[in-house]
């Protein structure tokens, strides 16, 4: 089962110890993340019609309710990789 969070355009998370930005939500429904890796940003257009694979076994979502500040983001991954909203992910990793 997927892991709901509400995220902001402009904010990030983590997935293991790999960075992904919420670039722009073009609808309630629809929106353009970035996968952010040292030798480039990848980056996928996620919409409600199916989900969309961001790594090797995981992949990312449309949630309901969302609005054109905030999306739920989806996100469907192994239970050994952990998922952390971006400042948590700072916090516990020591970095700014």
């Amino acid at each position: 089962m997927p892991l709901a969070i509400g995220v902001r355009e402009g904010e990030d998370f983590y997935v293991g110890n790999d960075k992904f930005l919420l670039e722009e939500i073009v609808s309630e429904t629809n929106f353009k993340l970035v996968h952010c890796t040292p030798a480039m940003n990848y980056q996928f257009r996620v919409t409600d019609q199916q989900m969309t694979e961001v790594m090797p076994n995981v992949k990312v979502g449309v949630g309901l309710k969302g609005t054109m500040n905030m999306v739920r983001v989806l996100i469907d991954a192994p239970k050994n990789l952990k998922i952390l909203r971006g400042e948590l992910y700072r916090e516990e990793h020591g970095s700014k």
